[in-house]
């Protein structure tokens, strides 16, 4: 994952609590494994890692970087939505063949383009997200063969105010515990 999941009261660490409460006596262990800034190539890189730990889940939620854009005037992409496409295929047929973890996907979710625009440090560093490009990368997930959690579509465009902070970017507590239902909605249904 990325920095929606490397937050210190992230969605995985909700998840996380929850399950320990919920589930002490299946003594179930969550390794979260997330970098700010990262892509699906970062992704591709350091998915390694974690199958080496043989899980018997992944839930990856990446994506949101691929779509960021650099400059006052963008023409494209961090990472090209094909070469997500690509990223994402990989990484999927990695898991195919370095371990058996059943996988759970999730998309990343719309941004608010105009507080990411106006935010000091974003803005600062010319980096912009355009919704349009969030939906193509969403996109990719569909193709996987696997479940998928859709955030862009279940927190809307652009969420709701109370769900990102004002970098527009980067989920409130409130928008985190919103990620860990639909992940725990989407998980309980397979």
């Amino acid at each position: 994952g990325d920095s929606l999941t490397a937050d210190p009261q992230s969605w995985a660490v909700i998840l996380a609590e929850v399950l320990a409460a919920r589930r002490p006596q299946d003594a179930l262990s969550v390794a979260i494994n997330a970098v700010p800034g990262e892509t699906t190539t970062h992704g591709l890189v350091r998915i390694g890692e974690t199958l080496s730990r043989q899980p018997d889940w992944l839930i990856i939620f990446t994506g949101i970087n691929d779509a960021r854009t650099q400059g006052p005037k963008p023409t494209k992409t961090i990472v090209s939505h094909e070469e997500t496409g690509r990223n994402l295929a990989e990484i999927r047929s990695r898991i195919l063949h370095e371990c058996k973890a059943q996988r759970l996907w999730i998309t990343p979710p719309a941004v608010n383009e105009e507080k990411v625009a106006a935010h000091w440090g974003l803005s600062r560093f010319g980096v912009g997200f355009r919704n349009s490009d969030v939906s193509l990368v969403a996109k990719n997930f569909s193709g996987l063969g696997d479940p998928v959690i859709d955030l862009f579509s279940a927190l809307g465009v652009p969420p709701a105010p109370e769900l990102l902070m004002d970098d527009g970017l980067h989920p409130t507590l409130e928008g985190q515990k919103r990620i860990a239902r639909e992940v725990v909605r989407g998980w309980s249904v397979l």
